[in-house]
C-alpha cells in the first residue's frame, strides 16, 4: 500500500463500483463500497507517518 498509484487505482475502482451501485440501487453494493473506502482511509493512515502521528495525539489526549 505505500505505493500512491496502487491507492489511485483501487480509490477508482471503488467510485465506479459506487456509480454502478447507485445507478443499480444496490444497497448491499454500497456497503461494500463504504467497507471499502473505509479500508483504504485506514490503511493510507496507517501508513503515513504524518497521519499516524497526528491520529496518537488525539488519542493520548481522549485518556
Amino acid at each position: 500500500m505505500n505505493d500512491m498509484q496502487s491507492v489511485r487505482n483501487r480509490l477508482n475502482a471503488v467510485l465506479v463500483k459506487q456509480v454502478n451501485a447507485e445507478f443499480l440501487e444496490d444497497q448491499e453494493m454500497l456497503n461494500q463500497v463504504r467497507n471499502e473506502k473505509a479500508k483504504i482511509i485506514a490503511e493510507v493512515a496507517f501508513n503515513d507517518p504524518i497521519i499516524r502521528a497526528r491520529v496518537n495525539y488525539l488519542f493520548k489526549q481522549q485518556h
